[in-house]
Order: structure tokens, then sequence, then C-alpha cells
């Protein structure tokens, strides 16, 4: 892609988001390292079933994807929390908000505050949550308002990505994509130029940790006796899963 051009403030921004990156990457390579019988017994043998995944491999993969994508997720949604306190500092003076459960703060101009509160996906939340997202916009406006120096507060919901249009809903509005991205830079083209330094720093060793796990996998459920010639024996699965170890058994007992 081809980027009109930089602004001064985004190789400070580049630098630190590239820290955050590889923070991430490290994070999921941790993440990556479950135990093989740990896996096996904390997913749904009935719903892999269902699927059709007869093979050991094709059950392997399926529930190393399940758990890793899980854990992934909540990864990049703080990565992203992250992303956008660095660049709203840098581009706009933003700062951490010390308001509850508001990410980011900022001023337009003389007495307007921005409240920010990030989230990776629009679909995050509750209805429980939401109210409560409601809430701290109304809580952190009023405190604001009360010390005299803000008169007008503005709160954002910031949604990463999204195919929705942005919005106004209830006491706040709804920014999602590039709407929210160029908010708190005020630069269009930052989303743009996050993609490129994500494709930069792209690596191979996640999807290689993947597959070392998921041969992992596959040499447990054979050496249990779940993987004959490959295929899954669901009845020894199930057995496997519901019942103890036996070094649990004997801890127990002892």
């Amino acid at each position: 892609m081809t980027l009109k051009y930089e602004p001064d403030w985004w190789g400070v921004a580049e630098s630190q988001i590239k820290e955050l990156i590889r923070a991430s990457v490290d994070k999921i390579h941790n993440k990556s390292d479950i135990q093989p019988r740990s896996l096996v017994k904390r997913k749904n043998p009935y719903l892999y079933r269902l699927r059709g995944a007869n093979s050991a491999r094709e059950f392997a993969s399926a529930i190393v994807e399940a758990a890793i994508s899980s854990s992934e997720e909540t990864i990049f949604g703080d990565f992203f929390e992250e992303v956008a306190i660095v660049i709203c500092q840098n581009s706009r003076g933003g700062i951490k908000s010390s308001a509850e459960d508001i990410d980011i703060e900022y001023d337009t101009e003389e007495g307007v505050r921005t409240l920010v509160q990030v989230k990776s996906g629009r679909n995050w939340g509750n209805s429980s949550q939401q109210k409560a997202l409601r809430g701290n916009f109304e809580k952190a406006t009023r405190i604001l308002k009360q010390g005299g120096k803000v008169k007008t507060v503005r709160s954002i919901e910031g949604i990463c990505y999204g195919g929705d249009e942005s919005k106004y809903v209830h006491n706040h509005e709804k920014l999602i994509g590039k709407a929210f991205w160029t908010e708190i830079s005020g630069w269009e083209q930052v989303d743009e130029a996050l993609m490129e330094l994500l494709s930069e720093c792209a690596t191979e060793d996640l999807q290689d940790a993947r597959q070392r796990l998921i041969d992992k996998v596959v040499d447990y459920l054979q050496s249990e006796g779940v993987a004959e010639n490959g295929t899954v024996n669901w009845v020894k699965l199930l057995d496997l899963v519901s019942s103890p170890s036996r070094r649990e058994i004997e801890i127990h007992l002892s």
C-alpha cells in the first residue's frame, strides 16, 4: 500500500508499536505452550464428533486452532488498546485515563475533553456490559465537569475493526474501524500504516508453533490408544476425557 505522507509523530509511534507487536507475539508463543493432555481433556468430544473430524490430525488441528485462536483474540484485544493509547499520545497528546474503565482521554480544544474506551471488535459484550460502559461515561463526565476546567465532554466507544457504520448510541459516539483510528490520530491512513507495520513484523514462528502443538496432540492420542491407524476412536476418547488420570486418583487417595 502507498501512504500519501507520514506525519512527524508517526516515527516515534511506529517504534513503540513494534515493541508492542513483539510483546504480543511472545505472549502468543507462551499461550501455545499447552500440555496436550490438558488440551484434549478440556475439549468437548461430542462437538468434534458432530463436525466429522475423524482423523487424529483433523481432531488435533481443530482443538489446537480453537484454543490458540481464543488466546490470540484476548491478546490482540489488549494489543489494540495499547496501540490506540500510543497513537493518541503521539498525535493528540492523549493520556491513559484514570477514570474507571476509560482507556484514553485527550483535549482537542480548550474546555473540550474526549473520553475513549477501546474495543477490538463490535461484538465485545452483552447488554449488561454495554450498560456499564454508558454508566462509566456518565460518571467520568460528571466528575470532569465538577472540576470546572472541562465544559464539554465527548465520549467515544472506539471499535478497532468491523463493517458497521459509525453512529451515536445512547450517550456516546460509536466509531468503527477507520473512523475510530482517524479520530484518535488526525491521520486518515493510520489504520493502513498499522496494517503495513504488522505485515513487516509478520512471522512464520506462530504457525510453526501451531504445527508443533498439533504433532504433540497426535502423539498423545496415539500413546493413549485413542488414535488407531490415524483415526480417532471416539469411545476411547470419551473415556479418556471423562475419567480422571491415574495420577489424579493417586493424589486424591494419598
